[in-house]
């Protein structure tokens, strides 16, 4: 990599992690992940028909998405910070999609069944409802529309650094705001009061509370989520990877 006249990081901590490498300053160009941007979301009728089938009427959902890996602490959360929430929210429900990683190299899994024990510890066991693994992208935007806040509880863990967080610039682009722990590169996949909330490493009583402000008043906050997210859609992608490379060859 030290020889490669443009490395493209698509995080400043990815960035910094060229950067300790021995990458020249030079030769590291800053472009963030492309987003598919709909110009429109689903509709109200898409959404209430969503919840009514998945028996989700009247409650306020949390969202996850994403592999369950050690790194994304659903275990941690459900622990540490969903009792709080669920206490001040109590129609509060994890709606988690996806499932354990199997191919990954070096991911440690958090399973379902892992999951539930430590929700069933909390006290909080019927406030967690798995979907498994969603392919369909109408689905999956129904899904992101009808949640309440996306969570992105991920840890901070050596030798395993979260390099972006795309999961919450695809909620965003269907106005879902999240809240996330600021670790590795997700304080660039989220913008702290405009597409969500950040908090400090493994303070899940903030957590909780960043959790339980959105759900009293997440309105606002959709809109501007949905413009932040408007600056990862593709076409922005690809002027700024041309321009990466275009000032590579020029540095050269």
């Amino acid at each position: 990599m030290r020889r490669m006249q443009c490395v493209i990081a698509n995080s400043r901590a990815s960035a910094d992690r060229a950067r300790q490498l021995g990458i020249k300053e030079s030769a590291i160009a800053l472009v963030h992940p492309g987003v598919d941007y709909a110009a429109t979301v689903p509709s109200q009728a898409q959404v209430e028909a969503f919840r009514h089938k998945a028996g989700l009427e009247g409650q306020r959902i949390l969202l996850s998405v994403g592999r369950l890996s050690a790194r994304k602490g659903l275990c941690q959360f459900v622990t540490h910070a969903l009792p709080a929430i669920v206490e001040r929210h109590p129609s509060s429900v994890l709606l988690v999609v996806g499932d354990a990683p199997h191919d990954a190299l070096r991911a440690k899994a958090q399973p379902p069944e892992a999951i539930r024990a430590a929700a069933r510890a909390a006290g909080v066991e019927s406030n967690v409802q798995f979907m498994g693994v969603v392919t369909d992208p109408q689905c999956l935007a129904t899904i992101y529309r009808c949640a309440d806040v996306h969570v992105f509880p991920v840890r901070e863990l050596p030798g395993d650094p979260e390099g972006f967080g795309m999961v919450s610039v695809e909620a965003a682009s269907f106005g879902l705001p999240t809240v996330a722990f600021a670790t590795g590169g997700v304080g660039d996949a989220v913008r702290d009061g405009v597409s969500g909330r950040l908090v400090r490493p493994g303070d899940y009583e903030a957590f909780a509370e960043r959790v339980s402000e959105l759900l009293a008043e997440s309105v606002e906050i959709r809109t501007t989520a949905r413009e932040f997210a408007s600056e990862f859609a593709w076409p922005a992608f690809g002027r700024k990877v041309i321009e990466a490379l275009v000032l590579s060859q020029g540095a050269e």
